[in-house]
């Protein structure tokens, strides 16, 4: 049986001491968020605008998570 590996994006994270990951992670998150935010202010039925909220609500908290991540571990001892 064939396994794909998926990478832990926290691993991921720590492990690029020039912490570029992180940065276009959450420079690509917080355009969405803006689009999210964007597409609310729209006029929608109720259901649209329901799960844009929730959109808008999931995303925000994926840049908290990432956010509040340990930095990289380059010049940790």
């Amino acid at each position: 049986m064939n396994q794909k590996h998926t990478p832990d994006l926290q691993s991921e994270l720590q492990s690029d001491p020039s912490d570029t990951r992180r940065m276009n992670l959450l420079n690509q998150l917080r355009t969405l968020h803006v689009s999210c935010l964007a597409a609310g202010r729209r006029p929608s039925d109720a259901q649209t605008y329901r799960d844009v909220e929730a959109a808008t609500t999931a995303v925000a908290a994926a840049i908290r998570i990432i956010e509040t991540l340990p930095k990289s571990d380059a010049g940790r001892n």
